[in-house]
């Protein structure tokens, strides 16, 4: 079994590619529960201790954390439904604490366009039902986040000179430095879209994963069915011409645009195509 435990910031398409590669191959896991996907890396000790408490000793053995990762409860039927078919959880974590213990769990980092990331998490928050403040939103914790830059549709508060945007620009460049700097693979959002398939072949030929079936299956089980309303899916949405063609880019404000430009850390970016406008 291949184990990987993803990161990236939210609507990067961390959902999707999990999605991709547990629904295509047998013999692998995208783990994303274990530890806060969009939170720093943790070392490898840090994987054996959310099992081992009191590691190097190996006991007790807590099961918490992987009981999380396979039965989510914001999913309607408890568990993402590319898992509903794994129901050997035993084996699965007996798998998970062979990868932990040989330092064996590899890091997938997604990222996507920021200018798309910034205009995606507005348009999440304006129609998703989470409630802000009971959600670790972007980067920030509850209790320290601003959120007044979401209560207008496409508009952030202007006060304090956009500070609380800022600083959300700030964490993205510290986290994706980590990330970046931790991946075994990193998967751009835009190539998921325009060839999953080349994706799915490097990943199986990199790891030797096993199909399921003859074709490789593509998922949308981790985008959001529509670019206004989640609960109002549109089939004439389509993903690939709205972010490969760049049309988010109507929906920010000329200011947010100019704060984006001059403050994401492009240099970082620029070994993954993404350039300032």
């Amino acid at each position: 079994m291949i184990v990987f435990h993803q990161y990236g910031a939210r609507r990067t398409g961390t959902n999707y590619i999990q999605a991709l590669l547990e629904e295509n191959f047998k013999n692998i896991l995208v783990l994303s529960s274990v530890f806060w996907k969009h939170d720093y890396t943790p070392s490898f000790d840090e994987y054996k201790k959310k099992i081992f408490p009191n590691f190097p000793t190996l006991s007790p053995i807590v099961q918490d954390c992987f009981r999380l990762e396979m039965q989510n409860p914001d999913f309607p039927k408890g568990m993402p439904p590319w898992r509903l078919k794994r129901k050997d959880l035993s084996t699965l974590f007996q798998e998970y604490v062979g990868a932990a213990l040989s330092d064996n769990i590899n890091t997938l980092i997604t990222i996507k366009d920021p200018y798309a990331w910034i205009e995606s998490m507005l348009r999440w928050v304006q129609t998703s039902g989470e409630n802000s403040l009971q959600h670790k939103y972007i980067f920030l914790e509850p209790q320290s986040a601003n959120l007044e830059q979401f209560k207008e549709p496409f508009r952030f508060a202007a006060k304090d000179n956009y500070k609380p945007f800022r600083q959300s620009i700030e964490m993205y460049n510290k986290r994706y430095e980590q990330w970046l700097s931790q991946a075994t693979e990193v998967v751009k959002y835009e190539s998921l879209l325009l060839q999953h398939e080349v994706i799915l072949e490097k990943f199986q030929k990199t790891y030797e994963l096993e199909p399921i079936y003859d074709y490789f299956v593509n998922i949308k089980s981790g985008c959001d069915p529509s670019p206004t309303n989640r609960s109002e899916p549109s089939r004439a949405w389509d993903y690939e011409d709205y972010y490969l063609n760049k049309k988010y880019l109507h929906n920010l404000p000329e200011e947010i645009l100019y704060i984006i430009s001059t403050e994401i850390d492009w240099e970082m970016l620029k070994p993954y195509g993404y350039t300032p406008i």
